[in-house]
């Protein structure tokens, strides 16, 4: 069974084009596009990592993964914040349970690496 990765954004051209790019480094995806049912998708596919879009029209990501870092299974999943915001304006993000944020644009190397390198350390812990 290949590595699954659940990625929630709104946007669906760059959902698209990241689940490209994410396959392409072998790792089975599926896109979630709205926040409302995120946690209940989570539930259902039981991703080995999540993407994470910080700013959905109807529930912000930091929303979704509280609820996550909340539920004694799903706290489990490591999360990668997606988001636009710049290097600066994130500082909190890690605190609220994430392993780590991608900055839109990414780096298709950069982003498969940074994954790599979550689900790793992560299974370490």
């Amino acid at each position: 069974m290949n590595t699954k990765v659940l990625i929630i954004d709104d946007e669906e051209d760059l959902a698209r084009i990241t689940s490209k790019w994410i396959r392409s480094g072998g790792y089975d995806v599926v896109c979630y596009h709205e926040g409302k049912g995120a946690v209940e998708k989570v539930k259902e596919l039981k991703p080995h990592l999540i993407l994470l879009d910080v700013i959905l029209p109807d529930i912000s990501g930091i929303e979704i993964c509280k609820v996550l870092q909340q539920d004694k299974q799903l706290k489990e999943i490591p999360i990668l914040f997606f988001t636009s915001s710049r290097p600066g304006e994130t500082e909190n993000l890690e605190s609220l349970g994430a392993q780590g944020v991608v900055y839109k644009p990414y780096e298709p190397h950069d982003l498969l690496k940074t994954i790599k390198q979550t689900l790793t350390n992560f299974a370490e812990m």
